[in-house]
């Protein structure tokens, strides 16, 4: 799916929910555009000057949220903001929380959440390469961080950029299907980012080590 029609989408996923008698939005914003000096710096810092569809994604919009539950959830007037959930053990049914650039691809925001002064440096295969553990997940970069405990991030390779699941409270990386950028902005309208279903399309023991998991083949793992 390209991005701009991602955004067409996910307005007719706001009307559809706004027009149920069970359900409710209790939190939508799409952010204005990225600065082009911001995406191409990040483009510099984590993608080797390439272009790809993720970084385009913040030339329409840097970020968003839509925040949805069955209507009753004693959280729906809270204030909510793009790190909600790095400090408050909330749960809603439907979150997509598409972060900014500026706060996804900045390695210090993650520090003692993804990956911590004392992580071991065991040497492993992961995705394209034998890389040493700690340096593995300060390449994660969470881009949809929809739960306390669980978020979707991209990981820069030599060739691709693969989406994956971040669980344990964004500790374990190696227990995930992957995917591309395109195909999950597939997946995220067809659910309307339900969470749960969001681990049960992804996690699976060592899915890293399978070829990334197209639109159809997510489907398939609901």
């Amino acid at each position: 799916m390209k991005n701009e029609t991602f955004l067409e989408n996910l307005d007719m996923i706001v009307k559809e929910i706004t027009s149920s008698s069970d359900l409710e939005i209790l939190y939508f914003k799409v952010n204005k555009p990225a600065p082009n000096s911001i995406i191409d710096l990040t483009r510099e810092r984590f993608f080797s000057g390439n272009n790809n569809s993720l970084l385009e994604f913040y030339r329409i919009c840097n970020g968003l949220q839509l925040i949805w539950s069955p209507k009753g959830n004693p959280n729906a007037n809270m204030n909510f903001s793009p790190l909600l959930f790095l400090n408050r053990a909330v749960k809603f049914q439907g979150v997509i929380n598409l972060l900014p650039v500026e706060i996804a691809f900045n390695p210090a925001q993650w520090k003692d959440t993804v990956w911590f002064e004392d992580d071991s440096d065991r040497i492993f295969y992961f995705i394209d390469g034998e890389w040493a553990n700690n340096v593995i997940k300060k390449k994660l970069i969470p881009v949809d961080y929809f739960s306390v405990d669980m978020s979707m991030a991209v990981y820069p390779a030599a060739n691709k950029n693969y989406i994956l699941l971040l669980q344990d409270y964004h500790i374990n990386y190696d227990d995930s299907y992957l995917t591309f950028w395109e195909d999950y902005l597939d997946f995220i309208i067809l659910t309307k980012g339900e969470v749960k279903k969001r681990y049960k399309a992804f996690n699976k023991l060592s899915g890293f080590k399978n070829p990334p998991l197209n639109y159809n083949q997510l489907l398939e793992n609901l």
